[in-house]
């Protein structure tokens, strides 16, 4: 028998790769896209399995809370007003 945090984790793991799938789509089928837009598509497809992941398994462990904090910086990267290496114009 898994233990209960075996449980948590595995689905946790699930859940971001899911929303690592979502952030994929939007990245390819997107390639210039607007903030709007891209926080609208976040929303929609990402958030909505994230928010899952955390209402069903609330993530007490630091392991977990950075496994779901690691899709929210790679979906700011996606957006260039976002991102920290965004590189500046004039």
């Amino acid at each position: 028998m898994l233990h209960v945090r075996t449980l948590e984790t595995v689905e946790l793991v699930n859940m971001s790769e899911k929303a690592y799938t979502m952030l994929g789509i939007i990245q390819r089928n997107f390639i210039h896209i607007s903030r709007d837009c891209f926080i609208t598509h976040y929303k929609s497809l990402v958030r909505s399995h994230l928010e899952y992941a955390n209402n069903v398994w609330y993530p007490k462990r630091k392991i977990n809370i950075d496994k779901l904090e690691c899709v929210q910086k790679r979906a700011t990267k996606l957006i260039p007003e976002l991102s920290k290496n965004r590189t500046k114009i004039g």
